[in-house]
């Protein structure tokens, strides 16, 4: 598959569905705010800048977000989720209620975090 060669400008941002498929809303915003959407972990060879997890159990789920899914260190991690208390996330900051933190995960897609 081909892919437009990517600048400083690119924004590849991994989608994690866990526990069930992401909102549309929640899955518009992700696209709006990436230049590439990529849904499945190994797509772009672990090349993305932004990984975003729907955490759809959120505290009921009990393991890390994610699983097995892995992503490179520098990638900008972002935990949505309809219930977030308890949820482990790199930075507070990062962890977005669904749908209550929608305006706060648009601001953040359009400031680049």
């Amino acid at each position: 598959m081909w892919r437009w060669p990517c600048t400083t400008a690119c924004m590849r941002t991994l989608l994690v569905e866990q526990g069930g498929a992401a909102p549309d809303e929640l899955r518009r915003i992700v696209e709006r705010g990436s230049t590439e959407l990529v849904s499945e972990p190994g797509a772009t060879g672990g090349e993305v800048d932004r990984v975003v997890i729907w955490d759809a159990k959120g505290p009921e789920r009990g393991s890390e977000p994610a699983g097995g899914v892995r992503w490179p260190r520098s990638a900008e991690v972002m935990i949505v989720a309809p219930d977030t208390r308890g949820l482990p996330a790199p930075e507070a900051s990062n962890v977005f209620a669904w749908p209550a933190d929608a305006d706060r995960l648009k601001m953040a897609f359009m400031t680049g975090g």
